[in-house]
């Protein structure tokens, strides 16, 4: 416990310091707004606006599923996920409620390991992973505050840090337990789910390279359905 409270000590000063910087932020970007916090509509963030409190935390849960998803299969993207564009959670019997209790299931299984991993001072990128990936995204997960937004994949660029992490660290715990064969697979994979996402990303750059190219994506995009209708109806 002594040797717990050690290394924790340094790490909470750190944590109080920057928590104290962030406040500050918040207090002048506030001040510079008229103290007040911006105003939404339903149509930027639906499940806020419900006025059932089921409804409301089980989309809640599930778009921070949905988040992690993106992080970890990045295929169906959009410039403005909103509308309509993910239909709201409003039944514990929906089957979008299983993607939710997954997540909360790993994100459990990850801290009770970084908490026997600073017990028994071993290495802490798995630490490292998940406050990178935890912690940036609370502003926007609608846990303290509104959010203009159902799902915003630009607030997953710092959380991407920790996932990064977590998955190199990932790698070389398998490198270490796979044999000769086994390598050169997980090698192999690797690279070529780095080109598919490098390939991915050029895609992208080519989409938001005009505003004709953009709404032209979410049109013929399948994750979009509310902004397609959205985009369709206008003249």
């Amino acid at each position: 416990m002594k040797d717990l409270l050690r290394i924790a000590i340094p790490f909470l000063k750190r944590a109080c310091a920057v928590s104290l910087y962030v406040a500050v932020i918040m207090s002048f970007r506030l001040w510079l707004m008229g103290g007040s916090m911006p105003l939404f509509s339903e149509q930027d963030n639906p499940a806020s606006f419900s006025p059932y409190l089921l409804t409301r935390f089980l989309t809640y849960c599930y778009l921070l599923a949905f988040n992690a998803w993106l992080l970890l299969s990045p295929v169906v993207l959009c410039y403005d996920w909103q509308v309509g564009s993910i239909p709201l959670v409003e039944s514990l019997w929906d089957m979008r409620n299983v993607t939710a209790l997954l997540l909360g299931v790993v994100m459990v299984a990850l801290c009770l390991h970084c908490v026997m991993s600073l017990q028994r001072l071993e290495s802490r990128e798995v630490l490292l992973g998940v406050l990178f990936l935890v912690f940036p995204f609370i502003p926007a997960s609608n846990l303290f505050f509104r959010v203009g937004f159902v799902v915003a994949e630009r607030v997953l660029y710092m959380p991407s840090m920790g996932y990064c992490i977590l998955v190199a660290h990932g790698l070389g715990r398998l490198y270490s337990v796979v044999g000769r064969w086994g390598t050169t697979a997980l090698t192999v994979s690797t690279l070529l789910l780095l080109l598919l996402f490098s390939w991915k990303t050029v895609q992208q750059n080519d989409i938001w390279l005009s505003r004709e190219a953009l709404f032209r994506s979410v049109v013929w995009g399948e994750g979009c359905d509310g902004v397609c209708v959205c985009v369709r109806v206008r003249p």
